[in-house]
């Protein structure tokens, strides 16, 4: 299979406390934090590939993509991945977040949680991208 670049969007979420939404995932054995989101399909644009993700992950409806946060990339060349991922400041009602919890079924997705910057800043957990990046975001 010849190895191609993957384009994924990701939702920066900020609940009314200035806490992050982060996604907890669990692959191969590895646990990990990320923002909310996902891969774009051909021919979608990256604000309905972000708004689709986040329905299908969260069940989150009537979020409002906003601004352009940061452009990071992913390269692997033993796993033959290069990623760039996209993320943008998106809003979603308050009464939205206030239950929000994981409805995909069969993702790596297992949980989310509300991050402060204090709590990124101190948590011995793996972040991607990484902290520094976002911690940027508060």
């Amino acid at each position: 299979m010849k190895p191609v670049v993957q384009v994924r969007v990701q939702a920066a979420i900020f609940g009314n406390d200035n806490a992050l939404l982060l996604a907890c995932h669990e692959k191969n054995g590895n646990r990990y934090w990320v923002l909310p989101g996902g891969k774009v399909e051909f021919g979608e644009t990256m604000e309905d590939a972000l708004k689709r993700e986040l329905r299908e992950e969260l069940g989150l409806e009537n979020s409002d993509v906003m601004e352009l946060v940061f452009i990071d990339e992913y390269i692997s060349a033993e796993q033959e991945r290069h990623i760039v991922l996209v993320a943008f400041l998106t809003d979603v009602p308050d009464e939205a977040l206030a239950g929000v919890t994981v409805v995909a079924q069969g993702e790596s997705i297992k949980s989310v949680s509300f991050f402060s910057e204090e709590s990124i800043r101190e948590s011995a957990d793996t972040f991607f991208p990484s902290k520094e990046t976002l911690l940027s975001l508060f």
